[in-house]
């Protein structure tokens, strides 16, 4: 019929594809859990994004309090990454406990 299945979404920037009947680009489904499974490099490219630093500066050790990125504008993003990347609602009170990027990951179900 001439119509793509794609469309462009701007996100961080960045102009993402997603695929519009139910499989979110970058991102693999799983059938019937309701969740997206996500590689730890995927992870951290959009982080990158979240908090506007280079990629090799984010290792899962790395502190968040130690980043000049990750303020409350951050958390607001990466709780809405979280929602649209990760299928999964996540609250300030659910983040405020993560010290480093490995937490966060595990917090977003992603294995560092």
């Amino acid at each position: 019929t001439g119509v793509s299945k794609y469309e462009p979404v701007a996100l961080f920037r960045r102009p993402v594809l997603r695929h519009l009947p139910g499989r979110r680009f970058g991102a693999e489904r799983v059938p019937g859990a309701g969740l997206f499974l996500m590689s730890f490099e995927e992870f951290l490219n959009h982080l990158s994004d979240i908090l506007d630093v280079p990629v090799a500066d984010l290792k899962p050790d790395v502190k968040l309090a130690d980043l000049e990125g990750w303020n409350s504008m951050a958390l607001v993003s990466f709780i809405a990454f979280g929602d649209e990347y990760l299928g999964k609602t996540f609250s300030a009170r659910a983040l405020a406990p993560c010290e480093t990027i490995a937490d966060l990951a595990r917090v977003g179900g992603v294995n560092a």
